[in-house]
């Protein structure tokens, strides 16, 4: 599938969501048809979305960022750079400390 064809049938968009204490322990992404619940202190992918985890405060948090086939096929580097400036900016401004970020081949699957 060629970029510019996918361009003309829909924007391209990313989403990016934070959950902090007791709401990141119940962030869910979708997998394989159904709903994979992410540990905290976790890294990974599933179908599309991402997401990296935190520690501010001493309570946990999660950090996810989605991004709907086919554009997640188009710019894995660039996915990962944006999503690795979103979670240290967050980390930042909240005082938090990185646990655990996706590797780069997470951002290849």
């Amino acid at each position: 599938m060629e970029l510019d064809y996918t361009l003309r049938l829909a924007p391209w968009w990313m989403r990016f969501d934070s959950f902090f204490g007791d709401r990141a322990r119940y962030v869910r992404v979708k997998h394989d048809g159904d709903e994979k619940l992410i540990a905290t202190g976790s890294a990974g992918a599933a179908d599309g979305a991402w997401w990296a985890s935190t520690t501010c405060g001493g309570r946990p948090a999660v950090h996810v960022v989605s991004m709907p086939h086919p554009y997640n096929e188009f710019a894995p580097t660039r996915e990962r750079a944006a999503f690795h400036a979103y979670v240290t900016d967050i980390a930042h401004r909240r005082g938090c400390t990185l646990d655990a970020f996706p590797s780069k081949a997470d951002f290849r699957e």
